[in-house]
């Protein structure tokens, strides 16, 4: 019967291993590599093996016969109050017996069935060929009042996108759907321009049903009209950066917006149209880092936008030699800083330990004197503390020359 499984065996007339075996053809068996597949044909077809030994292939065929049941015309359908229909309108098979039931009780032996119910029915034919038994079902619902319409979809959109509006009936009726923009079908796609009112007209059976509007409300666009930068686009690392996007509409009048700020791909701030931001910390003199922003509200609405910002590191160096010869060359011993980087602590020793130069004194730099004299060539220690932009605390010890 259709559908039905059967258990194949290739038998060997001798034990010979190992055997490598393949069936055909290969949709209807459970294993093609095996000796012993389940098929499940669908039509009658020849099922072959293919024994291999020892590079010595041996072939045997038997035919899988599968009983072609006849044509059935057993759907769903939908009748108004006092119509017929006739079930499984089709030319008979003299070799099938047919049998109708409705709540399991025997109703006609009949090939077609002629129905006219006055309530909702379900019918079942039961058909019987060579053995092979197969049910059918059909529900015929009857129309007493005219169905109602309903349409679903979402409500609101933004301007430019499209959604999916669906028709259903109740009771569920199949028929033609006519919408108020000439769209035909139960589901229709619409990009409106303006606010629309949409209304859908059903042909079903003996009713002519037309739904109640349903408004879809088209929501103006987010544009964004620029991503200011404060304090500037080049910017220390530690420096508070303040970032702010200006949309039209304005952000007041957008409704329920959700910001969305990234640092090169990575989440940061809070959802608000300005947020204040730490620029990282990097261990090159200078780099490039991309903030975004996306924009959306309650109707869909999106927009996004980027901008960029340098990113400078706190620089500091400390020189191994001075000459304070009175030539204006080289002629205090100090450290280089930029901006970001702070000295909190600078003091220079000589080489018995003496303390020759404090910063905490109010100079920033050694001028090559001790107590308003010449300090002697030699080689002085320095310790220093320096706190970088981002708030690391860097400590420096070393060597610098005093060279006249």
């Amino acid at each position: 019967c259709p559908g039905e499984e059967i258990q194949l065996n290739a038998v060997l007339l001798y034990d010979f291993d190992p055997v490598f075996y393949e069936w055909s053809p290969d949709p209807i068996f459970s294993c093609v590599f095996c000796p012993d597949p389940i098929a499940t044909p669908t039509v009658t077809d020849n099922a072959t093996v293919v024994a291999t030994y020892n590079g010595c292939p041996a072939t045997a065929t038997t035919t899988l016969t599968v009983i072609e049941l006849p044509l059935i015309d057993v759907r769903d359908t939908i009748l108004c109050l006092g119509d017929s229909y006739t079930l499984n309108d089709v030319t008979p098979d003299p070799q099938t017996t047919y049998e109708w039931f409705v709540d399991g009780e025997f109703i006609s032996n009949t090939p077609s069935l002629q129905v006219s119910p006055t309530e909702n029915t379900l019918y079942v034919l039961e058909i019987e060929k060579e053995g092979c038994t197969q049910i059918y079902e059909a529900l015929v619902t009857v129309l007493v009042e005219p169905p109602v319409l309903t349409i679903s979809g979402p409500s609101e959109i933004c301007f430019g996108d499209n959604i999916q509006l669906v028709v259903t009936s109740d009771p569920v009726a199949p028929g033609i759907y006519t919408w108020s923009d000439g769209q035909t079908g139960d589901t229709i796609t619409v990009a409106p321009g303006q606010t629309t009112d949409y209304t859908v007209t059903g042909e079903l059976g003996c009713f002519t049903v037309t739904s109640d509007p349903f408004n879809v409300f088209v929501a103006n666009p987010i544009l964004i009209d620029q991503i200011e930068i404060l304090p500037d686009t080049t910017i220390y690392e530690g420096d508070t950066l303040t970032l702010t996007v200006t949309t039209i509409p304005p952000a007041e009048n957008l409704v329920n917006p959700v910001y969305v700020w990234t640092e090169n791909g990575s989440v940061i701030g809070e959802s608000a149209p300005s947020i204040t931001h730490i620029a990282p910390s990097i261990d090159v003199n200078s780099q490039n880092f991309t903030y975004a922003v996306s924009i959306s509200d309650e109707f869909g609405c999106e927009a996004s936008s980027t901008t960029s910002v340098d990113v400078k590191n706190s620089f500091y160096a400390v020189p191994n030699i001075f000459t304070p010869n009175n030539d204006e060359f080289n002629e205090e011993f100090y450290i280089l800083t930029n901006v970001a980087t702070e000295v909190v602590d600078f003091k220079v020793f000589n080489r018995w330990g003496a303390l020759v130069f404090d910063y905490a004194d109010g100079e920033e730099k050694w001028d090559g004197t001790i107590n308003g004299k010449d300090a002697a060539t030699d080689v002085y220690h320095y310790i220093a503390t320096l706190r970088l932009n981002d708030g690391e605390i860097v400590e420096l010890s070393g060597e610098v020359t005093l060279a006249r």
